[in-house]
């Protein structure tokens, strides 16, 4: 019986050890509220909002909002203090290989 031929099957590896960067997570947390401000201004002066609403159910789009709430189960309010808030503790608790 003849050996079964198959195609030729390249594999490649690669080091996922430097996947990320080498950010200063300080400096990080340093310019990200920058950032922010500056979105959030801009939005506020093309819009006048200046609030980001979060539908929490999935269904409804996300929205911008001049007027703050009080949150609820059925959507969030987000704004410049609230999301800068959010980013420190995400890059603040990064798991770290």
């Amino acid at each position: 019986m003849a050996p079964i031929m198959r195609d030729q099957i390249v594999v490649r590896t690669f080091d996922f050890s430097k996947m990320y960067t080498n950010i200063e997570l300080d400096d990080l947390k340093n310019k990200l509220p920058i950032l922010i401000d500056q979105l959030l201004n801009f939005k506020q002066s093309t819009s006048r909002n200046r609030f980001f609403s979060v539908h929490r159910d999935g269904f409804k789009e996300s929205c911008w909002t001049r007027n703050a709430f009080d949150d609820s189960k059925k959507r969030k309010c987000i704004d410049a203090s609230t999301l800068k808030r959010y980013l420190h503790f995400l890059v603040d608790n990064m798991f770290e290989f």
